[in-house]
């Protein structure tokens, strides 16, 4: 049985070899392999890893994606500090299979301290990734949404597992993570503050004050498997004569929560806003309309429009405290500050400090 590795160059044809004999994958054994990193992320490493065969290699595949745990020691520990480890390998071990838009998994593990950790992914290399800065389309969105519908579906108003790795959100998170959003404003504000909208210091200081009932009340209605980190950047597209296809990448944040955080999150930080402001509507339909056709029963359209409204606050609290917990150079820091304008004027344009009444 393979091991957890934390190198690439640990990755040899024998310990792709066994991968591969694990995952039920019959074929010729491997002769050589080359890795070629393709992303360096907030918390992680990622390299496509391509594999020659003695033979003939059957079911095996020519390539894959090995991801591992960053080798910066600031992003390993904050990614250790979030278990954002822990939580992806548990992802693929016990929810994925159910989830037919994320990536086909042939090996998962984590070390006991949640350090490191060892993916090794289908590779889509035909498939186009989202553009985080630019924006979806419409018709990306649109196909985003449908693909998360199919986990908020299996998963709805279950408690799939009780093991410690899944991240429940029950109320005695929030007073946490309130306090430190309050304990790291002040630094955000001084950071981003000369980029945003004139009205964020009034609407993140009126957040600050209310979070524990905002995010009470957020969390009060239906409960499924979350992707919490639900972004153009964590997504490929695939065109098909239908319109494009998503998978859903990167599952390090996965919890137990309300699905508008994951609607939110996409409508309102990954369409540029002019285009948000004009389709979202018919976004939150179609989302809706795929949990439905899915077997969700008792949901109406517009209880997932109000709560979808409530949840635009998420992604102002998650631009906050991310852009303040990770180390990050000049591209992440253009980043968060596109997040949190896009966060920020989406909040105000469902009514800002207004919302937070509405959590009372």
């Amino acid at each position: 049985m393979a091991a957890l590795i934390d190198d690439p160059a640990a990755a040899t044809p024998g310990w792709f070899d066994a991968v591969f004999a694990a995952a039920g994958l019959d074929g010729a054994a491997p002769k050589a392999t080359h890795a070629e990193a393709i992303g360096d992320g907030q918390v992680a490493r990622v390299f496509r890893v391509t594999v020659e065969y003695e033979g003939d290699r059957g079911a095996r595949p020519r390539s894959v994606v090995l991801k591992m745990a960053s080798d910066d020691a600031r992003r390993r520990m904050t990614g250790a500090a979030r278990q954002c480890h822990v939580k992806e390998v548990g992802f693929y071990q016990h929810l994925a299979a159910r989830v037919p838009s994320a990536p086909r998994c042939d090996f998962a593990a984590v070390d006991a301290a949640g350090m490191a950790h060892t993916l090794v992914l289908a590779d889509l290399a035909q498939a186009r990734p989202g553009r985080q800065r630019e924006g979806l389309s419409p018709a990306e969105a649109k196909a985003a949404l449908e693909a998360i519908a199919e986990a908020h579906a299996v998963y709805w108003q279950q408690t799939p597992l009780t093991d410690a790795w899944l991240d429940t959100r029950t109320a005695a998170r929030w007073p946490q993570v309130a306090q430190l959003f309050r304990g790291v404003l002040p630094a955000f504000l001084a950071r981003f503050g000369p980029r945003l909208p004139p009205e964020t210091a009034a609407l993140c200081e009126a957040l600050a004050a209310g979070f524990v009932d905002w995010r009470t009340r957020l969390a009060d209605g239906p409960r499924t498997v979350v992707h919490a980190d639900f972004r153009a950047d964590n997504l490929l597209f695939t065109d098909t004569e239908a319109g494009p296809r998503a998978t859903i990448l990167d599952w390090q944040m996965t919890a137990l929560d309300a699905a508008e955080v994951d609607v939110a999150g996409l409508i309102g930080g990954s369409l540029d806003v002019e285009a948000r402001r004009a389709h979202e509507a018919a976004l939150i339909d179609a989302w809706h309309a795929a949990l439905c056709q899915r077997g969700v029963k008792g949901w109406d359209r517009e209880a997932a429009h109000g709560r979808a409204r409530l949840a635009s606050l998420e992604g102002v609290a998650m631009a906050v405290i991310a852009s303040m917990l990770v180390g990050h150079d000049a591209r992440g820091e253009a980043l968060f500050a596109v997040l949190a304008e896009r966060h920020i004027r989406h909040a105000l344009d469902h009514g800002g400090v207004a919302l937070l009444a509405t959590a009372r």
